[in-house]
């Protein structure tokens, strides 16, 4: 499983193998496209014999088997001129909206180079051209070299193709699902599922059919004109680049041109992208019920925390530029960038560090790469999009940045109120019209995000294009993000990535830590956003050779813990790594808190409710 669970029982569905309590033919949550249910067989060849080790299709030219949720189908509750955006589902509450199907196949025969696996989710029973059921989200593995793509219906009969997506490892391993099981994953779920939007489809595969699992592809669709436009929506009551936010009663697994194929292992579970691993639903969610030795899910892999014990919610980018608060703060030659620079006042019995006396405190943080401005070629943002960094590839760009304070004593005269930010992807904070750095003014260097915590409770993001121009855009603040408590320790953790050409923030306090020494770790997320094209609006832009809403894509030299009217803090576990979400992310799995020496979960073994198996 590579995504949580989303709920105590959420909708699953799964063909099981080597069940003697199972029979395809009595499920009534499994359909099968009736030419093709003509050819399905089974191993053993005894058809009275059951359970089997895995199906077979001898003619899978048109083959198709339907995942249905606990409502099962029922055609009279399904609106077919409205898309279901404002309900999120189509059919009943119980759709399949954020979900992981799983199939295995082994392709015995395969002639035409077009054969194909195809997989769709967030849609109904596709029949009858124009039907507005119809719309759908299509992953497609192509046989011949493993390629794969995107599609998205509109309604049935109109089909918006993305391009194939032909990258080295696919070349590399060319016909590999031909004649050995292989694994596919296809996962959709919404980004920003507060807002309900921007729809994330990915479709991962498993080679060697060992749970090696690897991710091929991803794309997101903001409903914008590309990479997945189109310009038929409003036939079914949408915008006519409708992205598809909502549920459907129906998950269809097709092969398409082939000869004869094997299948095993066939599920589909309701998913929580942002959440934490919760195990497999029993019976009682609506599946098939199972057991740990029958079809038991693969053991999750351990806990992960950084070298301060702090958990990481993604896994660090293999030789990514990182960065831990050292032992001797005072002699860190990464400190720099924004000033005024950080003064340690000395070091408490606990560890941490005491910064006083300082309103304005500045912990600028530099890569290997450390802080050259003669290094900055262009900073108009279309050319640092291309690029993917500000001043070399070192940059800080795709990170998790965390850190820990104690508040003692902080000012309540001034205009600003007391606050913790987080800044990054930019260079310096500046205002300075000259010497022209990248052919622009120096506050063409402060494009950044900005991850921030204020005293009185909210938090909230900001986009600068140009300093000083900091903007707060719709549905990027909260008003009472978390409960300040003077002299109590609070964790901060940023985490700033990029899907496509968008920018995903998140933001996640811990405010529950006693002891610096044994970090609690119970992160809650207080906000999050995805930065869209022509979305945040920034205010300015066209002076560095932009627009107000630039989506800030490339990295930056700096990233800065940034605190104001805070007289008496204390610092610790402050880290910044470059990560990769390409990997599983530990996020979604459970962090069972420290058991002795870091990385010692020797003695942690699952149970069967470890699972939600009863």
């Amino acid at each position: 499983m590579l995504k949580p669970t989303s709920k105590l029982n959420p909708q699953f569905h799964y063909i099981p193998q080597n069940d003697p309590h199972y029979d395809y033919r009595r499920d009534s949550r499994l359909e099968l496209l009736d030419s093709a249910k003509l050819g399905l067989t089974h191993s053993p060849a005894d058809s009275n014999l059951i359970p089997y080790d895995y199906y077979k299709f001898v003619d899978a030219s048109t083959a198709k088997i339907t995942l249905l949720t606990s409502d099962r189908y029922d055609r009279s509750r399904i609106n077919r001129t409205q898309l279901g955006d404002s309900l999120n589902f189509l059919h009943t509450p119980a759709d399949w909206r954020n979900f992981e199907t799983t199939c295995y196949i082994f392709v015995e025969d395969v002639t035409d180079p077009n054969a194909m696996l195809t997989i769709k989710g967030r849609t109904g029973k596709q029949f009858g051209a124009g039907n507005c059921e119809g719309f759908a989200y299509h992953a497609d593995i192509r046989i011949s070299d493993c390629a794969t793509r995107f599609n998205k219906s509109q309604f049935h009969g109109f089909t918006i193709n993305g391009n194939w997506n032909t990258n080295t490892d696919a070349k590399i391993i060319k016909g590999q699902l031909s004649n050995k099981w292989t694994g596919i994953k296809f996962i959709i779920y919404n980004q920003d599922p507060i807002l309900n939007r921007f729809p994330v489809l990915e479709i991962w595969i498993d080679w060697s059919a060992n749970n090696d699992w690897k991710k091929y592809d991803m794309i997101m669709d903001a409903g914008t004109s590309s990479p997945l436009g189109g310009n038929a929506g409003s036939k079914c009551g949408g915008s006519d680049a409708q992205s598809g936010v909502w549920g459907g009663p129906c998950v269809h697994v097709e092969f398409n041109k082939i000869n004869s194929l094997r299948f095993k292992n066939i599920s589909c579970r309701e998913i929580d992208p942002l959440g934490i691993f919760a195990g497999e639903g029993s019976a009682a969610g609506g599946g098939v019920p199972i057991s740990p030795d029958i079809i038991a899910p693969p053991l999750p892999p351990k806990p992960t925390a950084d070298q301060f014990k702090v958990k990481m919610f993604y896994s660090s980018k293999s030789n990514g530029e990182f960065w831990y608060m050292p032992a001797d703060v005072n002699a860190d030659q990464r400190v720099g960038g924004e000033l005024p620079k950080i003064s340690f006042s000395g070091q408490n019995s606990d560890g941490s560090w005491k910064v006083k006396n300082q309103p304005k405190i500045r912990y600028g943080i530099l890569t290997t790469a450390g802080f050259d401005e003669t290094k900055m070629a262009n900073l108009t943002p279309s050319a640092m999009t291309t690029a993917g960094f500000m001043q070399t590839l070192k940059d800080w760009r795709n990170v998790e940045m965390t850190a820990y304070f104690r508040i003692n004593t902080y000012s309540t005269a001034s205009t600003l109120p007391a606050n913790i930010r987080f800044l990054l992807r930019g260079g310096l904070s500046t205002a300075a019209a000259s010497p022209t750095v990248g052919g622009k003014a120096p506050s063409c260097e402060a494009t950044q995000y900005h991850f921030e915590v204020f005293l009185t409770g909210k938090t909230q993001f900001q986009k600068m294009l140009q300093y000083p121009s900091a903007i707060t855009g719709t549905n990027t603040s909260k008003t009472n993000g978390f409960t300040f408590t003077k002299g109590k320790w609070i964790g901060i953790k940023a985490v700033l990535y990029n899907v496509a050409s968008t920018a995903v923030l998140v933001l996640y306090l811990d405010e529950n830590t006693t002891d610096i020494s044994r970090p609690a770790n119970n992160w809650k997320q207080s906000i999050t956003y995805t930065d869209v094209a022509a979305g945040w609006n920034a205010g300015v832009g066209a002076a560095c050779g932009g627009t107000n809403t630039d989506v800030v894509l490339w990295g930056g030299p700096v990233a800065t813990f940034s605190l104001d009217n805070i007289t008496d803090v204390d610092i610790a576990l402050c880290s910044i790594r470059e990560i990769d979400t390409t990997l599983d992310p530990p996020t979604e799995q459970p962090f069972l808190g420290d058991t002795g020496a870091l990385g010692d979960f020797s003695g942690w073994l699952p149970l069967a409710s470890d699972w939600g198996l009863r």
